[in-house]
Order: structure tokens, then sequence, then C-alpha cells
């Protein structure tokens, strides 16, 4: 039996009910899973109107982050609060350093444990603030990917395609006790491509990636001629691409995968 005492949000915020409360406009806690590399990270979006600060808490009030403008910060206010944790390896990859620290999936969902998170702050003009999201452990599954170039009218264009999967890919997660990852339902799926390089050409006068989210119900995607062509006239042939299963809450899985055009 967990020791921690949830406490509803409602219960939290009775003290506070008569007062005039401003929403922040988006708070948005995720988990986000690369099942190629074998990595688990929490994401979370604040953003409303300007602030001084901000704290998040997790469902049994711990504290999970202070966030305090100061000088020139402080009055002109924040507008939008994006983190990312950091992102340790899942599993043990026989690749990886000997002294990498693993944090499994388990350990994730121990730390960042599944429940209401909130989110408390001031406005510049000294108004209390908060927020209020669900965050769950469920994990949609890794989609299974494949790509090839096609031939169009305007050049050389690449379908991607994916297909539900059944696991997170690397990450082992039999003993985290979470849903079963392929009962998860996709709402939406998220495509980018871009050229698998480490300096991109200076003669290239356009957006790096090519990124496009669509419905759960599609399976494909193309990457249109008029986004390789350049690359290709600059001679880059070598792209990477992933695929990431999106559900409901928020939460993703991505797989990544790579293509060369001749």
């Amino acid at each position: 039996m967990n020791s921690k005492l949830f406490i509803p949000l409602s219960v939290l915020l009775a003290p506070v009910s008569a007062l005039a409360l401003e929403q922040y406009d988006v708070f948005d806690p995720i988990v986000e899973i690369n099942a190629s590399d074998g990595d688990v990270g929490f994401h979370f979006l604040l953003g409303g109107e300007p602030y001084r600060n901000a704290t998040i808490f997790d469902p049994y009030l711990q504290r999970v982050l202070i966030s305090r403008a100061a000088t020139g910060l402080k009055e002109q206010g924040m507008s939008e609060l994006f983190l990312e944790s950091a992102e340790p390896p899942c599993w043990a990859n026989p690749e990886a350093d000997a002294d990498s620290v693993i944090s499994t999936v388990a350990d994730f969902v121990e730390r960042f444990e599944a429940g209401i998170y909130f989110a408390f702050g001031r406005s510049i003009d000294k108004e209390l603030l908060v927020g209020a999201a669900m965050f769950t452990h469920d994990l949609p599954a890794a989609p299974v990917t494949d790509a090839a170039q096609v031939d169009s009218s305007n050049g050389i264009a690449v379908e991607i395609h994916w297909e539900p999967g059944s696991d997170l890919g690397v990450c082992p997660y039999d003993d985290a006790g979470i849903p079963d990852p392929a009962s998860v339902e996709v709402v939406r799926w998220e495509v980018a491509f871009e050229p698998d390089v480490d300096d991109l050409p200076e003669s290239i006068e356009m957006d790096a990636k090519y990124v496009v989210q669509v419905p759960g119900n599609v399976s494909s995607v193309t990457v249109p001629a008029e986004f390789i062509g350049p690359w290709l006239d600059a001679g880059v042939t070598e792209f990477k691409y992933e695929v990431g299963a999106k559900e409901a809450g928020g939460n993703q899985t991505f797989t990544e995968n790579s293509l060369e055009i001749e």
C-alpha cells in the first residue's frame, strides 16, 4: 500500500474557492518514450497570461518544480514554460557507456505517479493562477514503421507507412504495473522527416524538418518532393524519420528509422 496521502484537487482548492481564480491557458504533463533509442522522459507545457512564478505539484502535494522570474523578467512576465526532463536509458544497452545510469519504465512510473498534477502561480498583476491536469501511465505502443522513395510528377517523394505496435520497443515494462501498451488507443500520429547530417548545407533556405500530425485512423504520410528536392540537389541523400503514437492524455511513444534515397 502506498503510504502517501492523495488529496483531490477539489479539496486542495476549497480554501480559495471564494476567490476569483484565473486559469492557466494550458497545462499538459505527459510521458514521452523513444522506443528505438530506449529512454523515457517527463515533459510538461505551462502557458497563460504573463506570470511571475509557478509551482508544479504531484498528486501527493509534493513539489515537482518551482519556477520564479527575477529582475527584468519579473516585470515582463513569463507566458510559456516548457520542460523536458533528462532521459536516461530504460534498458541495458550493450553499446552504451558502462557507467550509464539506467532508469526503467518501472522506475519512471514510481518517480512520477499517476493522478492530478496541478500548478499555482502569480500573474504580474499578483492574481492567483491555477491549473490542473490528469497525468496517466497510459503509454501507447511503439508504431512499426517503414518508408520508401516514390517517383512523383515533381521529383522524388517519400511514403512513410506504419501500423500500431504491441510493446514499448527496447524498453521493458512487464514489472511497471501499467496498462498493456497495445490496448492504449492512439488518437493521433506525429510524423517527422529530416536530413540525417551533422551540418546542414548553407545553400538550403528552408525548414530542416517536415512535421505533420494526422488522425489515429491514418496509417501513411507522403513527404512531398518539394521538401526533399532541395536536399538532394545539395548532395544530401540520407534522411531519418520518426513516427509517434499519441493517446488522448498526450502521452506519446516514438519509433525512429532511417532511409537513403538513391
